[in-house]
């Protein structure tokens, strides 16, 4: 079966996304956008903004944003099915992997537009466009538009199709964030905060990770089904609790098959996880939370790094619990109580590299082993060199090692 085209789905600007967008790779709210100006097809990037679409793109030297700027419509890329009903898979690769000629790829591309991953002047990346008849790429921000070119355009990420099978058993160590509506159909690749129903003041309930952005900005709060299995939502941000139809577009914590899960969630205050491998799940300086309130119960809600301020939304209002988060004492009355947490633990991405200590001068320095023709071999920096090897080191260092289980020792 030849593989189908792309699909490109035609969007009102501040209308809710269409089904299945494609995400920019690395950027939790940055999706591929299309729109011709004077019939010339141009990409630039969209973003969810109060659940509705957001967009820009560069062109000469202004950057064109909203309805006023674009004419109220543009279009999205996006990829509803899988290789097997499609014929192909999409990729983010240097942009002048086309150059290679690989017959299996085929560079997403209209006209001589091609969606390009552009570093701008302030250090942010943005999804542009790099113009294939002159080798320029263009990316709109702030009002103005930057470009690129030369050698670095090369090294542009850009957006391939693979008319090859996807690799299968892949191990998966980043969070898996699924673009959904409210109203749609609840998802099944979820997983209850904390596994388990939090208490409410309606009776025991399953409560989700959402994510939403308020002014662009992300807001974490709680998602659970509808009697009809429908996605439900509420947030609370800027002293607003936002809920209903008005969501439009969100986000969910998704989990991959067991056998591609190369990390593991727990729920757990901060005082307790700054050892074991864990990482607090966040999008910029917003991060999930369980709140309790006065009364005991518990919700979902956004913890604000910022300003350790947890809230929930919350009888049309944002309700608030702070202080005391920063210093990890949770109390019921005045705090939030567990965040999530995400470990790899011995799915570090490091097949060959074991924890290692050796002592210079009498002083201890680690470093790291690995198996070199089933031995050890070593490497420890010091001043301004490294030392490995036996002629180095001495002949002998020593290895982290964890024989037993916690019921043995007592830790992990």
């Amino acid at each position: 079966m030849p593989a189908q085209e792309d699909t490109w789905a035609f969007q009102p600007i501040a209308a809710p996304f269409p089904d299945n967008p494609v995400r920019v790779p690395g950027q939790q709210n940055m999706y591929v956008a299309l729109w011709y100006k004077f019939g010339k097809p141009i990409h630039g990037r969209a973003w969810n903004d109060n659940g509705g679409v957001q967009c820009s793109f560069g062109w000469s030297k202004v950057e064109l944003s909203g309805a006023k700027d674009l004419g109220g419509q543009i279009q999205i890329l996006t990829y509803k099915g899988d290789f097997n009903s499609l014929g192909y898979w999409y990729e983010w690769l240097p942009i002048k992997t086309r150059l290679a000629g690989d017959a299996h790829r085929e560079l997403v591309r209209c006209g001589q537009s091609t969606p390009v991953l552009m570093p701008c002047k302030d250090g942010q990346q943005r999804l542009g466009y790099l113009d294939l008849s002159t080798e320029i790429a263009t990316v709109g921000v702030g009002g103005k538009s930057e470009t690129l070119a030369g050698g670095a355009v090369g090294d542009l990420l850009g957006i391939f199709r693979n008319l090859r099978p996807p690799p299968t058993g892949v191990k998966i160590y980043d969070d898996l964030w699924g673009d959904v509506k409210y109203g749609g159909a609840f998802p099944t690749n979820v997983v209850p905060a904390d596994n388990r129903q939090l208490k409410t003041e309606t009776g025991p309930m399953n409560q989700y990770v959402a994510l939403w952005y308020k002014h662009g900005e992300p807001v974490f709060g709680r998602a659970y089904p509808s009697p009809a299995g429908k996605i439900m939502a509420n947030f609370g941000a800027n002293n607003q609790e936002n809920c209903g139809p008005e969501i439009g577009s969100m986000q969910m914590l998704t989990v991959p098959e067991a056998s591609n899960m190369g990390l593991e969630y727990s729920w757990m205050p901060r005082s307790q996880a700054g050892s074991g491998g864990w990482e607090l799940v966040h999008v910029g300086n917003a991060a999930p939370i369980i709140v309790v309130d006065e009364k005991g119960n518990e919700y979902l809600g956004n913890l604000d790094l910022s300003k350790d301020k947890a809230s929930i939304g919350f009888g049309g209002k944002e309700k608030v619990r702070e202080k005391l988060v920063r210093e990890g004492k949770y109390s019921i009355q005045c705090t939030a109580s567990d965040v999530s947490w995400r470990s790899q633990r011995e799915l570090q991405g490091q097949q060959n590299m074991y924890v290692a200590l050796w002592y210079k001068f009498g002083k201890p320095i680690h470093g790291r082993a690995w198996n070199d023709n089933g031995g050890v071999q070593c490497s420890f920096g010091w001043s301004k060199v490294e030392l490995s090897g036996a002629k180095d080191l001495g002949g002998q260092i020593q290895i982290l090692t964890y024989k037993g289980d916690f019921n043995s020792l007592g830790y992990w």
